[in-house]
């Protein structure tokens, strides 16, 4: 968005008040603010989600057959999250002014609401982070996918995943995700100062959080450590 704005484009970011996305608990301040050049527009979260009834409903679900009905997955989605009547109600009243609208991630319920309600209003480009895991195959959301113009993806393989589910109407750019290249370090120097230089080390690269396996890496981790010793 930051890059967009930098361009010269008037880019706005509608979004909720959440920072947590386990819980989406109200955390920012509703209204609008331009940091970076980029308008912010923050809407209230209506209730937070509750982790123990969205797993429990989670387990319900077929993701084998994907034989449940369809009333079963939009209420996944409503337990998913984040739902703000703001949020919707924003969308609904300026969301056709835009010449372009970019839902970010398909998994949750504002990127459902925006698609739905602006397909055919206005172009929508999706960044999807679309892989290959149980939700991605829900019919809501291949559904949903289906009224997508274009997609901007991470990597090819995102690219690749999303031809496999939409054919000839999938049409794709593999942009990466706008992250800024690093400058060049020195990498002796760094081990140094992690007192790394002369051990042997296993590099986990990415978010510390447990649904993206880190809990899972280190205890292999440590299960390989106690079989080598």
């Amino acid at each position: 968005a930051e890059s967009l704005a930098n361009r010269g484009h008037d880019v706005h970011v509608l979004t909720t008040c959440a920072r947590d996305y386990t819980s989406w608990s109200n955390y920012y301040d509703a209204g609008e603010s331009t940091p970076n050049g980029v308008r912010v527009h923050r809407c209230r979260v209506d209730a937070e989600r509750d982790m123990d009834e969205f797993n429990r409903f989670s387990e319900q679900l077929d993701f084998t057959g994907y034989s449940h009905p369809t009333e079963t997955e939009i209420r996944w989605l409503e337990l998913q999250g984040p739902c703000s009547a703001a949020l919707d109600t924003w969308l609904v009243d300026h969301g056709s002014s835009f010449d372009v609208v970019v839902p970010f991630t398909y998994l949750y319920r504002p990127s459902h609401y925006v698609i739905h309600r602006m397909s055919g209003v206005v172009p929508i480009v999706m960044h999807a982070t679309a892989h290959d895991e149980p939700p991605f195959h829900l019919r809501l959301i291949q559904n949903l996918i289906g009224r997508v113009d274009r997609f901007l993806c991470s990597t090819p393989e995102e690219a690749h995943l999303l031809a496999i589910c939409l054919g000839s109407d999938a049409t794709c750019d593999v942009v990466g995700i706008g992250v800024p290249e690093r400058p060049q370090v020195d990498a002796d120097r760094e081990l140094i100062a992690l007192g790394l230089e002369d051990t042997n080390f296993a590099l986990i690269l990415g978010r510390v959080d447990g649904s993206k396996g880190v809990v899972e890496a280190v205890e292999l981790f440590r299960r390989f450590r106690r079989h080598r010793d």
